[in-house]
């Protein structure tokens, strides 16, 4: 533990020599730490968090075209396709 104590003394002897490093290190860091938090910002809006919308589970994705789709989630779709019909209005 004084090794410890000893090693962070003699950084912060250095880190007072020489300032414009000092600056450009901690400038640097605040930047990387705001760039990291405002890129965790968007995608928790917009991926992490589910959507706030009543009746979550009837929202459709409608899409032209299924050929790209794997091939589960063409038979799925065409599953809810046929569910859909069959139940009255």
């Amino acid at each position: 533990m004084r090794g410890l104590v000893q090693d962070f003394h003699y950084t912060l002897r250095q880190l007072r020599k020489s300032p414009g490093f000092t600056t450009a290190a901690v400038l640097t860091l605040a930047m990387a730490v705001g760039a990291n938090t405002v890129v965790f910002s968007v995608l928790n809006g917009l991926i992490l968090k589910p959507l706030n919308v009543p009746d979550a589970q009837t929202l459709y994705l409608i899409q032209h075209g299924t050929d790209n789709y794997p091939l589960e989630t063409r038979q799925r779709l065409a599953a809810r396709r046929c569910s859909t019909r069959s139940q009255p209005p």
